[in-house]
């Protein structure tokens, strides 16, 4: 980390001078995501560089401005690398040093798999409406013999179930079919098996906490809270509200209030503090993919990023996927 030192002063502060260059700054902003637990120096550099990009941010001049407010909303290590690429592409075309070659391989790169992009959003949303189904419409006998179809895994005897749980099923059961095609085609058809076991899963996850709301029963376990916070991920403070309001489940939130007399504020930045620290322990295991190959490693911080993306920014960043 000796390298850093140079952007200090005599004091150990960082050198005042930074603040004029904001290329410089945010470059050192994006930097410090990268870092791991330890890194004390890039601690101190993403507080530094986020404090003055927020405060300068405002009297910046367009395409400028629009890096650093994007940055500061979804760092590049964050953000998923097709939305990333799609975004850049228009704030590209307006740099004075842009290459018109460059931009034009850029655009016609993203339309070559923007089909592509589209199924698989398609897929991907209906899948994600399983949670509605449990937080929202079903009642807790439909959900009960809805997981029992999910585990059965069976187009076959799903008569009893109502028709909008039908069509989900059935659509559900395409999905993962379709899929396992593709997947044979490069004989890896086997893998399949191991995502339909996780559906099952979470599936069977949604069924206990619809249980525990039917019970109105408040978590009083921490472990049990932690639980719930990653199979949900639902710690926006909008959509936290929305949900107490529909009548769902008490929240991560609510439990950790009540089983550490804490005020909600202080909740927050202790799970913000808790999503951080799962951003170093992923950026230290990709720093040296010992215990586990960097291949699957990608893919657990793409779903990191998934998810941050979906729950953040919801459909504002998937419809970037969807134009041009």
């Amino acid at each position: 980390m000796g390298i850093f030192n140079k952007f200090k002063d005599e004091q150990g502060g960082f050198k005042e001078a930074l603040i004029k260059d904001v290329q410089g700054m945010l470059g050192l902003y994006e930097v410090a995501h990268f870092r791991v637990h330890g890194e004390d120096i890039l601690e101190e550099a993403l507080a530094f560089t986020t404090t003055h990009l927020k405060t300068m941010v405002e009297s910046l001049r367009y395409p400028l401005a629009e890096q650093v407010a994007h940055a500061l909303k979804r760092p590049i290590r964050k953000g998923l690398e097709r939305i990333e690429a799609r975004w850049y592409i228009s704030i590209y075309k307006d740099e004075a040093s842009h290459d018109e070659i460059l931009l034009k391989l850029a655009k016609l790169d993203f339309n070559l798999v923007q089909s592509l992009h589209k199924e698989e959003l398609s897929n991907l949303t209906r899948c994600w409406a399983i949670d509605d189904i449990y937080d929202a419409y079903g009642t807790l006998k439909e959900l009960k013999h809805f997981t029992e179809a999910i585990e059965r895994w069976d187009i076959n005897g799903i008569d009893h179930l109502p028709d909008y749980m039908k069509l989900y099923y059935v659509t559900l059961l395409n999905v993962y079919k379709e899929i396992e095609e593709e997947m044979e085609q490069e004989g890896k058809h086997y893998q399949v098996h191991y995502a339909t076991e996780e559906m099952k899963n979470q599936v069977l996850a949604y069924y206990t906490e619809a249980s525990w709301l039917h019970e109105e029963h408040v978590h009083t376990n921490i472990g049990r809270v932690h639980a719930s916070c990653i199979s949900n991920c639902k710690l926006h403070r909008g959509y936290n509200l929305f949900e107490q309001m529909r009548g769902h489940e008490a929240s991560a939130i609510e439990c950790y209030m009540k089983q550490c007399d804490v005020f909600e504020e202080q909740v927050y930045c202790e799970f913000y503090k808790q999503v951080e620290n799962a951003w170093l322990d992923i950026n230290q295991e990709c720093l040296k993919p010992i215990a586990v190959p960097m291949l699957i490693l990608v893919h657990i911080v793409n779903l990191s990023r998934v998810l941050a993306v979906i729950y953040n920014e919801g459909e504002t960043a998937i419809h970037m996927l969807g134009n041009r």
